[in-house]
C-alpha cells in the first residue's frame, strides 16, 4: 500500500467509514461453517479480520418471532454482564448476511468437558479443572446470574493453556428477566426444584456442579462428602460456591492431617520397640544343680589304680558334712513369671485407661463436623497428642513398680494401642464421609 492509499484509509476510519478490506483481511464474516443446531438457534463458525468467531443466531422459522428475539437479546445482555477468563467472551450483537441477528462471541479452540472425560486423567488434572470451573461459576453468581444448564457439554477446555470456558447462557436467568422464568436444565444435571420451575437460585447450579464433580476422575473418592452435599435437597446444599470451595479445602487438609497421623503411628511404635531392644536385659542365673555325694559301692571289686601321672589333677570340692536333710533347698526361678504377670496386668490396666479417656469428646466433635473451619492449627494437632500424654502419665505413675526394660515394654504396647484407636477413628471418618 502506498502513502496516498494509507492516508485515505486512515481518513476513512477517522470519519467513521469502514474500509472494505485491509491488506486482504475482510471486516465481513467469511468462511462461515455451521457448527450445531439447537431447538431454536444455530451456531456458526466464521472468520473476520483473520480470526475465528462464534455466531449464535435464531433458526429461520424462529427469526421473526418476537419472544425468541427477546430471548436472544436476553442471552446477549447476560453474557455482556460477565467478564471472567472462565466464561466465553461476548463482543457484540449485529446482523450478519445470511444468518440474521447474531450474538458475536469468542471461538474456543478446544474440546468439551464431555470429550475430556472420555480419556484418562489424573486427580491433579481433575482438581485443576474443578478449581477453574468453581471460579467461573462464582463470577457468574456474583453478577446476579444463575446459569441453569451446567453440564459437561457446556464447559469447554481450551487447547492452549487448558483454560475452562463456560458457554451457552441460553437458559441463564436473573431477577431482571422475570417474564422469561420457566422450567429449565438438562435431565440428570438439573435439580428437582429447577425442573419444576422454581425461582432461579444459585443452589440450582451447585447441584449441577455436584453431578459434574462426581464424574471427574478421583474427585468423588477424595471429596465424597462434599459431592454428596451438593446433591442434597436445596435447604441442605451449600449456599454459595465459596462455601463449597471452603469445604473442599477442609477435606483436603483433613486428609493431609490423617496422612500425618498414619505415618506417625508406625514410627512411634518402631521407636518404642527399638528402644526396648537396646536396653540391657536383666541377667537370669541358671538354676543351681546340687549333686549329692553317693556312698561307695562295696559290692564291686576295687581294681588297682592307674599310674598317678595318668590322672589329671582336679580341684578339691568341699562337700558339707551336714546331713542331707539339713541342706536348705535352692529357691526356684519363679519370680520371673510373677514379673511377667505384673507387666501384662499393667498393660491391660493402661489400655483400659487409654480407651476410657481417648479420644476426648472435643476430638470426636472435631471429627464429626463438616464446617468450613480450617483444620490444621496447632490446637487441632494437640488433640492427637492426648493419647501419648495419657500413656506417659500412666508410665510415670508406675515408675517405681517396674524396671526400665519393663516400662519400655508397657510403653510399646500402649503406643500401638493408641495408634489402633486413631486408625479406628480414621476408618469411621472415611465410612461416614465416603472418602
Amino acid at each position: 500500500m502506498n502513502d496516498n492509499s494509507m492516508s485515505n484509509h486512515i481518513n476513512e476510519a477517522v470519519s467513521g467509514a469502514v474500509a472494505p478490506s485491509f491488506e486482504g483481511v475482510s471486516p465481513q464474516f467469511t468462511h462461515r461453517q455451521l457448527v450445531a443446531t439447537r431447538r431454536s438457534t444455530m451456531l456458526w463458525k466464521a472468520k473476520r479480520y483473520g480470526r475465528w468467531f462464534m455466531l449464535k443466531a435464531l433458526k429461520p422459522d424462529c427469526a421473526a418471532d418476537v419472544a425468541h428475539q427477546q430471548l436472544l437479546i436476553k442471552e446477549f445482555n447476560t453474557l455482556m454482564a460477565i467478564q471472567h477468563p472462565g466464561v466465553v467472551n461476548c463482543y457484540g450483537m449485529e446482523t450478519v448476511d445470511g444468518a440474521g441477528m447474531c450474538i458475536v462471541m469468542e471461538y474456543v479452540e478446544g474440546e468439551s468437558l464431555k470429550q475430556w472425560l472420555a480419556a484418562e486423567h489424573s486427580l491433579q488434572e481433575s482438581e485443576r479443572i474443578v478449581g477453574q470451573l468453581l471460579d467461573a461459576v462464582a463470577a457468574i453468581h456474583q453478577a446476579g446470574i444463575v446459569h441453569r444448564d451446567l453440564k459437561p457439554e457446556n464447559v469447554m477446555i481450551a487447547h492452549l493453556g487448558g483454560q475452562v470456558k463456560i458457554i451457552d447462557f441460553g437458559l441463564a436467568d436473573a431477577d431482571d428477566y422475570a417474564l422469561f422464568k420457566q422450567p429449565a436444565g438438562t435431565q440428570g444435571y438439573a435439580s428437582e426444584e429447577q425442573s419444576q420451575g422454581g425461582v432461579p437460585d444459585v443452589r440450582n447450579d451447585i447441584y449441577s456442579l455436584g453431578v459434574i464433580m462426581e464424574q471427574m476422575p478421583g474427585i468423588a473418592r477424595r471429596y465424597g462428602g462434599v459431592v454428596k452435599r451438593c446433591q442434597l435437597d436445596i435447604d441442605h446444599r451449600y449456599e454459595s460456591v465459596e462455601q463449597l470451595r471452603a469445604a473442599m479445602r477442609t477435606a483436603a487438609k483433613r486428609r493431609k492431617l490423617w496422612r500425618m497421623v498414619a505415618v506417625a503411628i508406625p514410627v512411634v511404635a518402631a521407636m518404642a520397640i527399638a528402644v526396648m531392644a537396646l536396653l540391657p536385659k536383666p541377667a537370669v542365673a541358671p538354676p543351681a544343680v546340687v549333686v549329692a555325694p553317693s556312698a561307695p559301692d562295696t559290692s564291686q571289686t576295687v581294681t588297682a589304680a592307674p599310674p598317678a601321672e595318668a590322672i589329671p589333677s582336679t580341684p578339691a570340692v568341699a562337700i558339707p558334712s551336714t546331713p542331707a536333710e539339713a541342706i536348705p533347698s535352692t529357691p526356684a526361678v519363679a519370680p520371673v513369671s510373677d514379673r511377667a504377670r505384673a507387666v501384662e496386668q499393667a498393660k491391660i490396666a493402661g489400655e483400659r485407661l487409654l480407651r476410657s479417656k481417648f479420644p476426648s469428646p472435643r476430638m470426636s466433635h472435631w471429627l464429626d463436623t463438616l464446617s468450613s473451619r480450617e483444620y490444621e492449627t496447632p490446637e487441632d494437632w494437640e488433640m492427637f497428642q492426648d493419647g501419648h500424654r495419657i500413656v506417659n502419665k500412666y508410665l510415670d505413675d508406675n515408675k517405681g513398680r517396674f524396671s526400665s526394660t519393663e516400662l519400655t515394654d508397657i510403653y510399646s504396647h500402649l503406643g500401638i494401642v493408641n495408634g489402633q484407636i486413631i486408625q479406628e477413628l480414621y476408618d469411621k471418618h472415611n465410612k461416614k464421609f465416603g472418602n
